[in-house]
């Protein structure tokens, strides 16, 4: 028996599975159904999964550049949910402060079409309306963009990031793509397992800051406005050693040459970041990004001795694949509503007066 055991965890395969959209809905069908659901609702169908079950991935990029006209960056994220999970394996679901681990139960990945005949829970059949091969969401009548899904069986739930996952897996988890696979991190994924289930919290100041952190996004989304939150930002770069920094007039730049709400100029290190800011509760997506990207071409320029950095800083919660590949792409650094606040924490707070 331990020989079997030892063997399924040496071929089993660690996985993230990052839920940004429809999150609500999802999240319920994770917890009271063990349904692990992905979007991609337009093409899941049984038809287009026998197409691309088990194929390479060259027969994969033909068919999905047929469906959907073109070769997204996030179609990897649906190739590896298809034909890389395995039954057996750990998905990792990143939350806001923590994250949960499951072990792949079902023998296939299964489309839309059987998802109804899945859902048992009482809550999920109160939310969730199918009618005509669609669901929508009985609140607010959308059409929920609900596609494939693993039955899955919960390993350990709400493990906070702070108290048992080391520096290494905490950043792994911040990465903002749909999935990405985690085999090399098993070690502190396990570890971080065991030390919930023993109560082996990494120290009093994680417990603390978790805590303060959430006051702080509480005050950054709800107490102060937009304007505020630019001057918070605009502290921050102050407070960590910016020689100079200005939230530039609206007027600077026409919309189509984008947006920046901060800049800070760091002379001894010849830096200058370039920071858009956005007050949001969910996501942020590929416009906010593009927003960044454009206005670093000018600041760039008015700044030549500067090596420039682009940062987007949101109160969001997450980025979408689009903006994560776009930031991928053009080296601009996400950084959410809950990282934010820690930084601000690490800062210290005593000194801040933006009104």
């Amino acid at each position: 028996m331990m020989e079997k055991k030892a063997m399924e965890t040496q071929y089993r395969k660690y996985w993230m599975h990052r839920i940004s959209y429809e999150r609500d809905v999802k999240e319920i069908l994770l917890n009271e159904d063990n349904l692990l659901v992905t979007g991609w609702g337009k093409v899941s169908t049984d038809a287009f999964l026998n197409k691309v079950y088990k194929k390479d991935r060259e027969g994969y990029n033909q068919i999905y550049k047929q469906e959907f006209g073109q070769l997204s960056r996030n179609r990897f994220c649906l190739y590896m949910f298809i034909n890389e999970f395995k039954k057996g394996d750990y998905v990792i679901v990143p939350g806001d402060k923590d994250f949960s681990v499951y072990q792949i139960v079902g023998e296939r990945v299964c489309t839309k079409e059987h998802l109804h005949l899945s859902i048992k829970s009482t809550s999920a059949n109160q939310l969730i309306d199918y009618r005509n091969d669609r669901y929508f969401n009985k609140k607010t009548g959308d059409e929920l963009e609900l596609g494939f899904f693993w039955e899955v069986q919960p390993i350990e739930l709400n493990i906070s990031r702070d108290s048992y996952a080391d520096n290494i897996l905490r950043q792994r988890l911040k990465f903002q793509m749909t999935n990405i696979e985690m085999t090399d991190l098993s070690e502190r994924i396990e570890k971080a397992i065991k030390d919930k289930r023993n109560g082996n919290i990494i120290n009093v100041y994680a417990e603390i800051s978790n805590n303060v952190r959430g006051i702080i996004l509480k005050n950054l989304t709800e107490t102060i406005n937009d304007s505020h939150l630019e001057r918070v930002v605009k502290w921050y770069v102050d407070r960590i050693g910016a020689t100079k920094s200005y939230i530039p007039a609206k007027n600077t730049l026409s919309k189509d040459k984008g947006d920046a709400d901060v800049i800070a100029l760091f002379d001894d290190l010849r830096v200058m970041l370039v920071i858009q800011v956005k007050q949001y509760t969910d996501s942020v997506g590929k416009n906010d990004v593009e927003q960044v990207v454009k206005a670093f071409e000018y600041y760039d320029e008015k700044y030549p001795e500067y090596t420039s950095l682009k940062w987007l800083v949101s109160t969001c919660k997450s980025f979408t694949d689009e903006a994560a590949e776009i930031a991928e792409n053009e080296n601009v650094r996400l950084i959410n509503g809950d990282e934010f606040s820690q930084m601000i924490l690490d800062a210290g707070i005593k000194d801040m007066n933006v009104n």
